[in-house]
């Protein structure tokens, strides 16, 4: 009997080793598949981009914006989630600072689309990770919820740019790019119901565009809908492209092949700007939670 028993617990701890054993082996399963995606994931969103053919001019320019768009959604949780008054950040100047951010951006993405080898990956990266902070948004801060946000813009921007490049480049660039600056101050106001240049001559759009998601994703916005991050397809993909062709212009293409030859202001690195600016995508994407995190923690301490 004695030995029966024995033997018994001598197979129970064989099958609890065994099971241990297994259970080992899947957890480094399971933690070594969530190192290579992480590592895939982080080497696409900033790859070693010390080539010697890059423009480090596009970094700093990119990095010098982050730090400005970080600043100002600073203020903006500072001034509406935490109840700080900051007039002139509410009034004029708030509003073009806001807007010359957004500027650089789309001009700068629009610019780059000259240089990207992968623009359709690269533009559905941006727009899934668009889609991410939407969803984000809409479960855990829904009264700040994003939809059709900056990411999401710039991403159908790259992916609709990439699909008619072979039309657009066919165009005089210097054409293309007068064209698309005035429709985009033509239409700067399809969001408010009607187009004009500078308010002159407005015409008023029929109301009747103006409902559904897919309608004011387009531009004609409607009634309804809230946004805290609102970028639609019309006016911006006019200023995108503007970019493009701007790109086509400077023949920012060949630069970038001839940086070492060409002028030093290009390839001239600023260490926190450049570094900043290759990570741009990244850097937005955490930088909100942050902000959001240190909100309230203050308002925490406050009450």
């Amino acid at each position: 009997m004695l030995t029966e028993y024995t033997k018994w617990v001598c197979s129970v701890r064989q099958l609890n080793i065994l099971n241990n054993k297994k259970r080992q082996k899947n957890t480094q399963a399971v933690f070594f598949c969530i190192y290579i995606a992480m590592k895939k994931i982080l080497t696409f969103l900033y790859p070693n981009k010390d080539g010697k053919n890059r423009l480090y001019i596009l970094d700093n320019i990119r990095g010098f914006t982050v730090l400005n768009m970080i600043l100002y959604h600073a203020l903006y949780d500072a001034v509406y989630l935490c109840s700080f008054k900051i007039t002139w950040y509410e009034g004029k100047a708030g509003l073009i600072w806001e807007f010359l951010i957004c500027s650089v951006f789309i001009l700068l993405s629009g610019l780059c689309m000259n240089l990207s080898s992968h623009p359709y990956k690269r533009g559905l990266t941006v727009f899934l990770s668009g889609l991410i902070v939407s969803a984000v948004t809409l479960v855990f801060i829904p009264e700040e919820k994003i939809l059709f946000g900056v990411l999401t813009f710039l991403g159908c921007a790259m992916l609709f740019t990439a699909l008619i490049s072979k039309l657009l480049n066919k165009v005089n660039p210097v054409f293309l790019l007068i064209l698309n600056v005035l429709l985009f101050i033509f239409t700067f106001n399809i969001n408010n119901g009607y187009v004009g240049f500078f308010n002159l001559n407005k015409t008023v759009l029929p109301s009747f565009l103006y409902k559904g998601y897919f309608m004011t994703f387009l531009g004609f916005t409607d009634l309804s809908f809230f946004s805290s991050d609102y970028f639609s397809f019309i006016p911006w993909i006019f200023l995108f492209i503007s970019g493009y062709a701007f790109g086509k212009i400077v023949d920012i293409k060949s630069a970038s092949l001839n940086v070492e030859k060409g002028n030093r202001l290009l390839s001239l690195r600023i260490p926190v700007l450049t570094f900043i600016g290759q990570r741009a995508l990244l850097i937005y994407l955490i930088h909100q939670p942050l902000l959001y995190l240190i909100v309230l923690i203050i308002n925490r301490y406050n009450t």
